[in-house]
């Protein structure tokens, strides 16, 4: 026997573009066997869909289009205002199957432990830029002190430093839970867009605090920065003017014109991506004649850095599905020399590769004897000094013409 349920749909947050999320929950309403059959409801009419639409889609088309996933739900409104302020009631509406029987009180609390930790796996399963950030004052200090450097490090490979940055585009790849190191660099001057494959959302705890403290560490900081991009996003959120946003895997950054950026920047995000010859070819695309590619890339196997080359004993086919089932968080376990490789293919010139992490003694001498006995490894024969170097910096000009 069946009954159908209705849920409110209270913790709405924007995602991006027409985007919104929200938490259900619900564990049964994508389970991935088949398309979910649950239907998004505005005002107790069903939104028109298409139901299970692709995220892009909801993003950009929006016009009631959803889709589950997971514990959450991805809507657009119907007429894609925005569902915060439209004074509208969401809800979700789903068949449940009841059962004819009545389970013991202990048995049902066993039931709701099991389906609890379900559901904490389920979200830690989210890709990391769409679980919640922390706001604790610790929290943000840190993560501000990380935006920081990282914009730093940019400023720092530029001739002339800071100057360098007025009037110039930069993309940033991959910016993660917030987008403070492009914001910095706007507020000094240049253009700046970010693109991510899961571009982080709009959280309104985390993210007034932390660009309200960003704001105050570059006032006391450089008081030679204008604050006004900043400005604008804590009184209207993110906007074109301030900074353009992306929501689009960097294998085809999708939306960016051609031959439109003077800068490429990522921070330990190269790592993760699932195709890189079709990343760098986009890359290439995007860049303009002459301009410049900065990026750190962090080779180490990311489920255990103090064991940063575990993932080479697997196979093709049983690394695909850690990496698939991973979101690609686990690193992609290219090596530095292929990327070299591929940087040059695509047009780059490597200007420079500077290694700064190293695989341990210790654990290179007892890692190389398990590679070389294992028969499904690619890197078997690799030699032991080409599997030190686990992380660094490469430095990118796409030649003039």
């Amino acid at each position: 026997m069946s009954l159908v349920r209705i849920k409110d749909l209270n913790d709405i947050r924007h995602e991006s573009g027409f985007a919104y999320i929200a938490f259900t929950g619900m564990l049964q309403l994508s389970l991935h066997r088949a398309p979910s059959a649950a239907i998004v409801m505005e005002d107790g009419v069903p939104l028109p869909g298409p139901a299970n639409a692709p995220y892009e889609e909801i993003r950009r088309v929006g016009r009631g289009r959803y889709s589950f996933w997971h514990d959450y739900v991805y809507f657009s409104t119907s007429d894609n205002s925005d569902p915060l302020i439209n004074g509208r009631v969401y809800q979700i509406k789903f068949v449940e199957e009841k059962r004819l029987f009545r389970f013991p009180r202990w048995m049902a609390h066993l039931r709701d432990r099991i389906m609890d930790v379900c559901i904490s796996q389920r979200r830690a399963s989210l890709p990391v830029n769409f679980i919640p950030p922390s706001s604790a004052p610790e929290s943000i200090k840190n993560d501000i002190e990380y935006a920081v450097r990282t914009a730093q490090n940019l400023i720092r490979q530029l001739p002339n430093g800071r100057q360098d940055l007025v009037g110039k585009t930069i993309l940033e790849i991959g910016p993660g839970i917030n987008f403070g190191s492009a914001l910095l660099w706007a507020c000094l001057g240049a253009r700046v867009m970010v693109a991510d494959r899961f571009l982080a959302p709009w959280h309104d705890e985390y993210h007034s605090r932390f660009y309200t403290s960003l704001r105050n560490w570059i006032s006391q900081n450089m008081p030679y920065a204008d604050l006004s991009p900043l400005d604008s996003v804590l009184s209207d959120g993110y906007t074109e003017e301030s900074i353009s946003r992306y929501p689009t895997p960097v294998e085809r950054l999708a939306g960016i014109p051609d031959e439109c950026v003077d800068i490429v920047f990522s921070n330990a995000v190269l790592e993760h991506i699932a195709d890189p010859e079709a990343a760098f070819r986009q890359m290439y695309r995007v860049s303009k004649p002459g301009a410049l590619g900065i990026h750190q890339v962090d080779f180490r196997d990311h489920r255990d850095m103090e064991k940063p080359l575990e993932f080479l004993l697997m196979s093709d086919e049983e690394f695909a599905l850690e990496f698939e089932r991973r979101h690609g968080e686990c690193g992609n376990r290219y090596r530095p020399w292929e990327y070299k490789r591929l940087f040059e293919a695509v047009g780059f010139d490597v200007v420079s590769f500077e290694p700064n992490i190293y695989a341990a003694d210790d654990y290179l001498d007892q890692f190389i004897p398990r590679l070389r006995s294992t028969e499904v490894s690619k890197y078997k024969n690799v030699e032991k000094a080409m599997l030190r170097e686990v992380s660094g910096l490469y430095i990118l000009r796409r030649a003039t013409m």
